[in-house]
């Protein structure tokens, strides 16, 4: 009865999850934000942690994520007393919410391989029926978002953000779902797997994200190398290149993909970012106090109570993310963590190589959404291979 209630938890957690940007709360002008789903996420892993206790921690070597974490800690340990007391306690949150995605990876994987629930697969298929339909509803009937600017979403125009608000967002979210119904682990049938596939690969065209297009472009000539399938090859490519080629074409820069005006305003983070690291670039100036640092930069406030800008607290590339806030040390204990992750499955070797060369153009990996679908899917997928 126990393992029904946590699986119906996570079921209704993934449901919620698939609501997007919609399903977020904010506090009125403070930089502090939550998804509804990790309510339930939070509730799930308490269960769990009291549950398990120690022992998923005890069957799998986590040395790497631990280390990671333990310097992460640490390099904002020694950085609080340059920042004010509101200051480290919203950077203390943004760790928090970091190890809380890992901690619960490690026991809803655990839980899977104990209990295999079949409705669970039900309500993913479901569910990514939801995220493709609701995803040709916007393109189709909301393909301008100027209206949300004063939100501080970008006012992308005719391209699939579908209830993300985010085309890198929004085509991992694609991307991880097709790397997961092919994955060879699935129980669905085929023809509703290609019934899922076709759509999610067309939307993953539609977001006109050319980071996107690239990691899709290196799993796919990954996966030929390593399978020596030379067909596929031929197939893959035929894929990419038509996908490139019959993409609507318009006069709006953002599905311009010769477009260089986003280009230079990534080069311009980007120096912000080396700027900022350089002040710290052993330790790093701590997990999460970007936003403060990064004010001192911008010609213009870039958080406000009518210019709330979700890019405030990032950059534009995860892995400065982590060099500006851990340092070199912590960039290499990251680096080493995605490493472990790659090495569980090829599911996840699949995944990180895709989720690390759009991260270099768009902060995706530490996005709390991605992070939440990487680790449902793989722990779901585990417990399935195991059962």
């Amino acid at each position: 009865m126990k393992n029904k209630i946590v699986a119906i938890l996570l079921q209704f957690t993934f449901l919620l999850f698939s609501l997007g940007q919609l399903a977020r709360i904010s506090f009125p002008d403070q930089p502090v934000f939550f998804y509804v789903y990790e309510l339930f996420l939070a509730v799930v892993t308490v269960i769990l942690v009291i549950r398990f206790q120690n022992e998923p921690l005890e069957t799998s070597t986590w040395v790497p994520v631990l280390l990671f974490f333990g310097y992460l800690f640490l390099s904002l340990f020694l950085s609080l007393w340059e920042y004010s007391f509101e200051q480290n306690i919203v950077a203390f949150l943004y760790f928090l919410r970091l190890m809380s995605y890992v901690i619960f990876f490690m026991y809803v994987r655990f839980f899977f391989r104990q209990y295999s629930s079949g409705w669970t697969q039900t309500i993913l298929t479901m569910t990514t029926g939801w995220i493709i339909l609701s995803s040709f509803i916007q393109y189709f009937l909301y393909a301008n978002l100027g209206n949300l600017a004063y939100l501080g979403w970008d006012p992308h125009l005719y391209r699939v953000v579908g209830l993300f608000f985010d085309p890198p967002i929004t085509i991992s979210v694609f991307v991880l779902l097709i790397l997961y119904f092919v994955s060879g682990y699935v129980s669905t049938k085929r023809r509703l797997i290609f019934l899922l596939i076709i759509p999610l690969v067309i939307l993953s065209f539609l977001t006109y994200s050319r980071g996107g297009y690239l990691g899709m472009g290196a799993v796919f000539l990954m996966f030929v190398l390593r399978n020596r399938n030379w067909k596929v090859l031929i197939l893959l490519v035929a894929i990419l290149a038509g996908g490139l080629l019959l993409v609507p074409k318009g006069t709006s820069e953002g599905i311009n993909l010769l477009r260089t005006t986003s280009i230079s305003a990534r080069f311009n983070d980007y120096e912000k970012a080396i700027q900022i690291w350089k002040t710290h670039p052993i330790v790093g100036i701590g997990y999460n106090h970007i936003r403060y640092e990064k004010d001192v930069w911008e010609e213009e406030p870039i958080y406000g109570p009518y210019n709330p800008s979700h890019g405030s607290a990032s950059f534009h590339s995860s892995f400065l993310v982590i060099l500006v806030t851990g340092g070199i040390i912590g960039l290499l204990l990251y680096l080493g963590m995605i490493v472990y992750f790659a090495r569980i499955s090829d599911f996840m070797l699949y995944s990180t190589v895709y989720l690390s060369i759009i991260s270099l153009f768009d902060n995706v990996l530490l996005h709390p959404m991605i992070l939440f679908l990487l680790f449902f899917l793989e722990a779901y997928r585990s417990g399935k291979h195991v059962a």
